[in-house]
């Protein structure tokens, strides 16, 4: 029944398990009609009849070999917290910046100053937070560098 189900995952151009499901019914008419697909019949009727989770169980040693497509490695490196691109706390920032914006225009109305200690709570959160990948990842060693032609201003690589 496994091969069967992989089957139906080419066929559709392995989409996953639940949105394979609407289609398995009438796929296999479809395959076995243009010859592509021979079942038998206690196959065939247990093919019609799988739920989308016994699709993914089915289904998971051929995805598991398979590399992600689309969306889903974007996805992963700007959600993931241990990610050097992890921009989800940005939000933060930029949400501080709506709820302090009576303030901010006040402040350029007047005399042009807007203390860093008077911004939003959720300005000091975003910006902790927006720059801890960095210390993860910390910066490579001078070392890696060769030496240049120009004057480097008293700093040395060596």
């Amino acid at each position: 029944m496994a091969t069967t189900v992989e089957v139906l995952w080419q066929a559709t151009g392995h989409v996953g398990p639940h949105r394979l499901h609407p289609f398995v019914p009438e796929l296999p008419d479809r395959l076995t009609r243009d010859g592509d697909l021979t079942l038998a019949p206690e196959v065939e009727k247990l093919v019609r009849h799988v739920s989308p989770a016994t699709l993914g169980r089915l289904l998971a040693p051929a995805r598991a070999i398979r590399p992600p497509r689309g969306a889903t490695t974007t996805r992963l490196a700007l959600a993931n917290e241990d990610s050097p691109v992890f921009v989800a706390p940005g939000q933060s920032v930029v949400a501080s910046c709506f709820i302090d914006l009576d303030k901010v225009l006040e402040a350029f109305r007047g005399t042009g100053a807007f203390p860093w200690g008077a911004h939003h709570h959720r300005m000091f959160h975003g910006v902790e937070k927006f720059f801890r990948p960095g210390e993860h990842h910390p910066p490579r060693p001078l070392a890696h560098l060769r030496r240049t032609p120009f004057r480097s201003h008293g700093v040395r690589l060596t």
